[in-house]
């Protein structure tokens, strides 16, 4: 079981550290999955979806294929192995910064505001309806649309966070997220569709 409090206070003191040292500071996989105290399958998805909201080039290309493999192991129950270039993946030390902040403020909130509530929305048999969101929003985040993986990121990470922590709230927002991730997408091809 995690314990958000823990993970709030390992990144912040992990972002503190990071300041003070005189060499620079660069993250890997491996080490967030480490300051979350557990490894699983649904966790790993977790961070590589938060990690494709930040603007690095080829974020898209680089995680999405990766999260659909994420995806079929999430409905089959099966541990996807997880390739060592994924894992060794190591950020320059501003991004390292901004990904530990980020983390920590993202568990701030959860502290605040998540709890297990309405566990239905999480149970096994609903595994079919989460999984084509999933997908639906992998391929979203893999098309060269401008800042368009930012809104299918977002939609993954409150799915993720909802089943880990059995909020069926939390879980509730999802489907209007998704549809409202749709909207670059919309805009991209009215601009196209008007220049032709």
């Amino acid at each position: 079981m995690l314990k958000p409090r823990e993970i709030k206070k390992g990144f912040l003191k992990t972002f503190n550290s990071s300041k003070k040292m005189e060499q620079p500071y660069n993250l890997q996989i491996e080490d967030i999955m480490h300051l979350h105290q557990k490894s699983s399958t649904i966790l790993l998805s977790l961070i590589i979806a938060f990690l494709s909201l930040f603007p690095i080039p080829g974020n898209g290309i680089l995680f999405g294929p990766f999260l659909l493999l994420l995806a079929i192991g999430f409905l089959f129950s099966y541990t996807i192995p997880i390739p060592n270039k994924i894992m060794n993946l190591s950020f320059s030390h501003k991004v390292s910064k901004n990904i530990l902040l980020g983390f920590f403020h993202l568990w701030r909130l959860i502290t605040k505001y998540c709890k297990a509530r309405y566990e239905v929305m999480s149970q096994p048999f609903t595994k079919i309806f989460w999984f084509f969101i999933w997908v639906t929003m992998c391929v979203l985040i893999i098309l060269p649309i401008p800042f368009g993986n930012m809104l299918p990121s977002i939609t993954l990470v409150t799915f993720f966070l909802g089943w880990i922590l059995k909020d069926g709230l939390l879980l509730l927002v999802v489907p209007l997220l998704s549809a409202i991730a749709f909207i670059p997408l919309m805009i991209s091809f009215g601009i196209v569709v008007a220049i032709i």
